[in-house]
């Protein structure tokens, strides 16, 4: 009888498990760097104020990340925004210059959460071209062949195709 219920009870803690495992885990796609301005395109209509998209290359610690803010009924936009960290420190510089050259106006910004000492960030507003570019611009600085597979995942999304700007 004893042995039942623990087989029981060991049965329900992995079900639970499982299902837990499978909510709290994000939802990644994998593209090709020329489809990425609808993923871009998604966050912006879809995300509430805080989300955001992070476009990585697999096996590295490399990203991107754009977050979604709502400022008042019907101001939304995209920030951009690059940690200066241990990872990123070889291209922090590089893509500070490339995006000016490419006329892309950026702000530094100081915070205090070690290893990490700042952040580029671009307000891009609606403009999600310019956040297709300043990716762009992010992938030929890290050397991602074009043909390779990018992981997309969102945080915060609508499931419905609608717009969200409050």
């Amino acid at each position: 009888m004893n042995l039942t219920l623990l087989a029981i009870c060991l049965i329900v803690a992995s079900a639970l498990y499982a299902v837990y495992r499978y909510a709290t885990t994000p939802i990644t796609w994998t593209v090709h760097a020329r489809e990425l301005l609808v993923y871009i395109d998604r966050l912006l209509r879809r995300g509430y104020d805080g989300s955001f998209v992070t476009i990585s290359e697999p096996g590295t610690e490399r990203f991107v990340q754009f977050a979604k803010y709502i400022k008042g009924q019907g101001r939304i936009g995209l920030e951009f925004a690059f940690p200066r960290t241990t990872w990123s420190e070889p291209y922090y510089d590089d893509l500070r210059l490339l995006l000016l050259q490419h006329g892309v106006a950026l702000e530094k910004r100081s915070v205090n959460t070690p290893p990490t000492t700042e952040f580029l960030t671009v307000d891009c507003g609606r403009d999600t071209d310019l956040a297709f570019k300043i990716t762009s611009i992010a992938l030929g600085l890290f050397r991602v062949p074009s043909e390779k597979p990018l992981r997309v995942w969102f945080s915060h999304l609508s499931l419905h195709d609608e717009l969200i700007e409050k």
